[in-house]
């Protein structure tokens, strides 16, 4: 499995963006696109007395047609103003001394261009907290030409290697299930639970730039909770690429590979590691239907026929029989499992494979 996450350059980022770097295997920094409007690129909330703020970087006025990668940042009194905002509101935090002094730095410091002054930033925290994702990030500039929209990032998965898109939830609204799916590439939605903490002004508010958390919990926290969220986040990936893939596999299965797959779980739980299924046994004649594997699933043990059940459900083997699972549940309830030194042998049915 190899998660690929696309995504734009945010500007004082809140930590849900900074999870979903760290979660993915690669990240495509958008810098090719035409720049965005009303987006997170240039501009973040930050929490003040009589609630949530913007903080804008001011970008030069473009041609209509200017790539994210070349927007230039405008001159003026918006640095300190934002810094002076930043002091007002958090100067009174346990971690403000500490770390007011870098993000002062990233501001005033020279960035030409606003990708440079985002990836400044992103780094940035990422080294407060003893983190670094520089080596999994590639530009889309970079990646020759790649479609539009769906097409696009679907381009750009593959052109990573990758087989897992990990998408922002706002993208549901746009994305297509479908092109990713006949590409061979699960698509599967970024997942992250904001750490709710004591807030100096009152109610903790989602959505917060990164600073607002780090300047009330500090780094060894932050980092603590990404990471403890990045580990379960790719078990969860993990899972559903495994199920994506099964399924995916299974639809060009024929009748013999499905009857070996049938082996492969039975072997992978240690039920029958002795036990071969062909279409030339005539246990694998038998496993023609419904019945004939409900029989092979009352010659197990009760313990071990929930577990296959959840398994083949779960690869989705029997998809098209619609009451396999009523059945297999009925069969749960019964009891016929003799094991001869020799063999299996299905009582019921007078069918051995001995």
């Amino acid at each position: 499995m190899k998660v690929v996450t696309v995504v734009e350059p945010y500007f004082l980022p809140w930590l849900g963006y900074l999870h979903r770097l760290l979660v993915a295997d690669t990240v495509v920094m958008l810098d090719h696109v035409k720049f965005p409007k009303r987006i997170y690129c240039n501009r973040v909330q930050v929490y003040q007395r009589n609630g949530p703020t913007w903080l804008s970087v001011p970008i030069r006025k473009t041609t209509e047609d200017e790539q994210l990668g070349e927007a230039k940042v405008a001159d003026g009194k918006w640095k300190h103003k934002m810094l002076n905002i930043m002091k007002y509101n958090y100067c009174t935090l346990p971690y403000f001394d500490d770390y007011f002094p870098r993000i002062r730095e990233w501001i005033l410091g020279s960035a030409d261009t606003l990708m440079d002054l985002d990836l400044k930033i992103i780094h940035g925290m990422f080294d407060i907290m003893g983190l670094d994702v520089k080596s999994k990030i590639v530009f889309s500039s970079q990646m020759g030409d790649v479609g539009k929209k769906n097409e696009m990032n679907k381009d750009l998965v593959q052109r990573c290697g990758g087989n897992v898109y990990y998408s922002g939830t706002v993208a549901r609204n746009y994305n297509d299930a479908s092109v990713f799916k006949q590409a061979g590439i699960l698509l599967a939605y970024h997942n992250w639970e904001e750490p709710d903490y004591a807030h100096r002004w009152g109610q903790h508010v989602k959505g917060m730039s990164s600073i607002d958390a780090l300047f009330h919990l500090g780094p060894d926290v932050l980092s603590r909770y990404l990471l403890r969220h990045v580990e379960q986040e790719r078990d969860r990936l993990t899972k559903e690429w495994s199920l994506f893939h099964q399924k995916a596999v299974t639809k060009s299965l024929s009748r013999n590979d499905l009857l070996l797959s049938i082996q492969e779980v039975l072997i992978q739980i240690h039920l029958c590691p002795a036990l071969r299924i062909d279409e030339e046994t005539p246990f694998g004649k038998y496993v023609t239907d419904t019945y004939g594997l409900l029989t092979m699933i009352r010659a197990l043990e009760l313990k071990h026929r929930v577990w296959l059940v959840q398994d083949i459900e779960e690869l989705g083997h029997f998809g098209v029989i619609g009451d396999f699972v009523d059945h297999c549940e009925q069969a749960l309830q019964r009891k016929a499992f003799h094991r001869q030194s020799e063999g299996i042998e299905y009582a019921d049915s007078g069918v051995s494979t001995g």
